[in-house]
């Protein structure tokens, strides 16, 4: 099946490079939630320890400071309109994956050292604790762009409107709510929206207790509300609260 599925924890892929160090040559590239929701960040194997904002993460109670929760909070917000939502989660992830590829690269680049005695140069790479540093670092500007597009998608998309974002710089964004979108006319068509709702069902007959008057049938709304009781007593109609 597709791995897109809007209930996934978490989708990693693993990039090995046989031809660097163990440290900066295996690279797990984490994405919190969904897979077509998320922003894949670099997490190199020589980190001493992993982002802080990958480490979080209860589906009960909502963490700021996590990554997944980030994720999880755009990624519901992006079905107010996802046809028109989704272009912006692809724009960030766009926008930040090529960061992190942008951050790899530096990192698996290394730098000259000294000459040894065959007068070959050494290759000096990242240290573990740099490598960590790095890695903290983007996963933290990630998570807090993800919030920003939550709250960007809120913006652009509540109540069915289509409303600039607030990133838009035109001053567009200070205008009233944007434009009404509707359902494209091919659906309007399958679904029979010219015709109107179907008519609605007969009422539904009470079984009569054979005076007339409606046998053991009680109508009535709980919690401190109105409640009548119709019964036959005495030939008498009893109400009571």
């Amino acid at each position: 099946r597709t791995i897109a599925l809007y209930r996934t924890t978490y989708t990693h892929v693993l990039q090995t490079r046989a031809w660097l160090p163990d440290r900066v040559g295996g690279v797990t590239w984490f994405g919190p939630h969904a897979a077509h929701g998320t922003c894949f960040v670099p997490v190199f194997a020589g980190c001493e320890a992993a982002p802080s904002a990958l480490n979080v993460g209860n589906a009960s109670t909502i963490d700021r400071g996590s990554a997944w929760w980030a994720h999880r909070f755009a990624h519901n917000l992006a079905q107010l309109k996802f046809k028109h939502a989704i272009e912006d989660v692809r724009a960030a992830q766009e926008k930040w994956e090529t960061a992190g590829f942008a951050l790899v690269d530096e990192l698996s680049a290394g730098s000259g050292g000294a000459a040894g005695g065959d007068g070959e140069t050494s290759t000096t790479y990242a240290s573990p604790a740099a490598l960590t540093a790095a890695s903290e670092a983007h996963a933290a500007a990630v998570a807090r762009a993800w919030w920003r597009l939550g709250d960007d998608l809120m913006v652009r998309y509540a109540d069915g409107f289509v409303s600039p974002s607030m990133d838009d710089e035109s001053g567009a964004g200070d205008a009233l709510p944007g434009t009404a979108v509707g359902y494209p006319a091919w659906w309007l068509n399958a679904s029979g929206w010219k015709d109107g709702p179907p008519p609605p069902p007969p009422p539904r007959k009470v079984p009569n207790g054979g005076g007339g008057e409606a046998a053991g049938v009680t109508r009535g709304r709980v919690e401190g509300r109105w409640n009548v009781d119709r019964r036959r007593r005495g030939g008498r109609r009893v109400v009571r609260a």
